[in-house]
C-alpha cells in the first residue's frame, strides 16, 4: 500500500504487509537482505541503463499508468464489519466524519451509513492531512469542535466526531456532551472501550500506555501483557497468548490501532482474526457499546478511571545522545532488569517475565544512585513526588508517588526524543511533558546536556 500516514508528508514512503498480516521483527532480516541486493543492482548500473534519474524518481519514460482500481477488498473490509455489527445498529445516532485526507473516508462513511447512522461528512481534503492520534494539537481539536458546532447548526445534535490517520490504521474518537462540547479519547483508552466490548481474556498492549487500562481491566481481574512500542511487539505477545491456550486474544497500540488475535465469537456472529492495526474496528466497539449501555460516548468513558496522557517530543534529538540517556538511567547487569521498585528503603526488581532478580550489591547501589539523579531533573519544586518504580521495557518510564508518570523514550527511526506524561488531570500531564521538552532548559536537553558534560 502506498499512502500517507501520521507524519509530515516529506516522511512519507511505502507501507508493506503480507497476506495474514503485518511484517514482524522476525521478517526483517530477510527483507533488508532483500533491500540491500536491489539497491546493490540498480546502483551498478550506468546513467542511461537505469531507470532512475539523478534526483532518484523514475524516469519519465519509465513511469507506466496504475492498473484500475480493484473495489474487491473494500468490500470485503466492509463486510467484515456490517456481519459482525449488524445494521441498523447505529440507528438515532448523528456522526460527522472528519474526512481529510485519509485513505478510508469513503469506506468509513459508507460503513457507518449501512450500520443506520445518519453521516455528516465534513473537512475533506485533496491535500495530505498528517494527523498523529497520539498528538493531536490544540489547533486540531479546536477544527473538530468547529465541525461538531457547524453540524449541530445545519442538522441538529451530534453524538461523535470520527475519524482515522492518513493510512486509516489509527482512529480519531471525539463523544459530543450534551452542551455541544467535544471531548477526544486517547487510544488506548479506546482499546480498554473495545477489550471489554469483546470480552478478551487477554490484553497486549506497549508500555507507553495511560494506566488507566490497568486500573481497568483490574475491575475484571485481568492483567494486560506490557510491550515495547511498535505493533510487532503486540502481534508477537498476541501469538505468545496463544500458544498459552488463550480464546480471545486482542491487542492495540497507544495510537489506537487495533489487532485482533484470534476469531471473537458473539453468539452465531464471528468477528475473524486480524492481526494487523485497525481503526474502524475502535470507532463502531466505542459507538456499539455506548448504545448497548445507554449512554452517550461521553459517558461511557467517563466511568474508566480519570487518568489523564500526553505526548510530546524533542524533534533533531541526536539518535545517539538519546540511546546515551537511557543507558545512563538503566540498571547495568546481566540479568536483564526490566523494573525496579522502591518501597520503604528497600530496593526490589523483575526481569521481563515478571521474576524476581537478586540485585548484587553494586547494582543496589547503582539502582539508588540512578534514582537520585532522576529525582535532581523531576524535582519536588515542579510537582513531583517520590520515585517509587523505573520500567525500561521501552526507554525509561518513571513512577511518582503522587501518581505522575514520565516516560522517556528515543525514537526507533528518527532523531526524536518523545516523552509520555501521565496524571490525574489533563493539565499536570501537559505541565509534564511542556517541562520535559520545551527550550534548552528543559528537563530532556538538561539531561542530555549533562550527558555531553561528562
Amino acid at each position: 500500500m502506498v499512502t500517507g500516514s501520521h507524519i509530515p508528508f516529506d516522511r512519507n514512503g511505502i507501507k508493506f504487509n503480507q497476506p495474514a498480516g503485518e511484517v514482524l521483527k522476525s521478517d526483517e532480516p530477510a527483507i533488508l537482505d532483500a533491500v540491500v541486493r536491489a539497491r546493490s543492482e540498480q546502483y551498478s548500473r550506468g546513467k542511461h541503463q537505469s531507470a532512475f534519474a539523478d534526483d532518484g524518481m523514475l524516469k519519465l519514460n519509465e513511469v507506466r499508468m496504475l492498473p484500475p482500481v480493484n473495489e474487491r477488498a473494500g468490500k470485503t473490509y466492509l463486510q467484515r464489519y456490517q456481519q459482525f455489527f449488524r445494521g441498523p445498529g447505529l440507528g438515532g445516532q448523528r456522526i460527522v466524519v472528519f474526512e481529510h485526507s485519509m485513505v478510508g473516508r469513503k469506506l468509513l462513511v459508507e460503513l457507518l451509513g449501512t450500520l443506520g447512522a445518519e453521516v455528516v461528512p465534513m473537512g475533506r481534503s485533496e491535500q495530505f492531512v498528517a494527523i498523529d492520534t497520539e498528538d493531536i494539537s490544540a489547533d486540531q481539536v479546536g477544527a473538530i469542535q468547529a465541525m461538531a458546532d457547524a453540524a449541530s447548526s445545519q442538522v441538529g445534535r451530534v453524538d461523535a466526531v470520527v475519524s482515522t490517520d492518513g493510512d486509516s490504521d489509527r482512529p480519531l474518537v471525539c463523544g459530543v456532551d450534551s452542551t455541544g462540547q467535544v471531548h477526544l479519547f486517547g487510544g488506548d483508552l479506546l482499546g480498554v472501550a473495545v477489550a471489554e466490548y469483546l470480552e478478551a481474556d487477554s490484553v497486549s498492549l506497549p508500555i507507553s500506555a495511560n494506566d488507566a487500562v490497568d486500573l481497568q481491566l483490574a475491575k475484571r481481574g485481568m492483567v494486560a501483557t506490557k510491550t515495547r512500542i511498535g505493533s510487532p511487539y503486540v502481534i508477537a505477545a498476541m501469538q505468545q497468548a496463544l500458544a498459552a491456550g488463550k480464546r480471545r486474544v486482542v491487542g492495540w497500540e497507544a495510537n489506537g490501532g487495533f489487532m485482533v488475535g484470534s476469531d471473537i465469537r458473539c453468539g452465531n456472529r464471528v468477528l475473524k482474526e486480524l492481526p494487523t492495526r485497525d481503526a474502524f474496528l475502535p470507532i463502531l466497539a466505542a459507538l456499539f457499546a455506548s448504545i448497548e449501555q445507554g449512554c452517550s460516548v461521553v459517558e461511557l468513558f467517563d466511568k474508566f478511571p480519570r487518568r489523564f496522557g500526553k505526548a510530546g517530543l524533542i524533534d533533531g534529538y541526536p539518535q545517539e545522545v538519546s540511546q546515551a540517556l537511557v543507558r545512563r538511567f538503566s540498571i547495568c547487569s546481566q540479568q536483564q532488569v526490566v523494573e525496579v521498585q522502591y518501597a520503604q528503603g528497600d530496593v526490589n526488581a523483575c526481569n521481563g517475565e515478571g521474576c524476581s532478580v537478586q540485585l548484587t550489591a553494586t547494582e543496589l547501589d547503582q539502582a539508588g544512585r540512578i534514582r537520585y539523579a532522576l529525582e535532581g531533573y523531576f524535582h519536588v519544586h515542579d510537582g513531583f513526588g517520590a520515585i517509587t518504580k523505573i520500567n525500561y521495557i521501552d526507554g525509561v518510564r518513571i513512577h511518582f508517588d503522587n501518581g505522575d508518570i514520565a516516560h522517556v523514550r528515543p525514537s526507533g527511526n528518527a532523531p526524536q526524543l518523545r516523552l509520555y506524561a501521565v496524571a490525574d488531570n489533563s493539565d499536570r500531564a501537559g505541565q509534564i511533558v511542556a517541562m520535559g521538552i520545551s527550550g534548552s532548559d528543559g528537563i530532556l536537553r538538561r539531561m542530555g546536556a549533562a550527558l555531553k558534560g561528562g
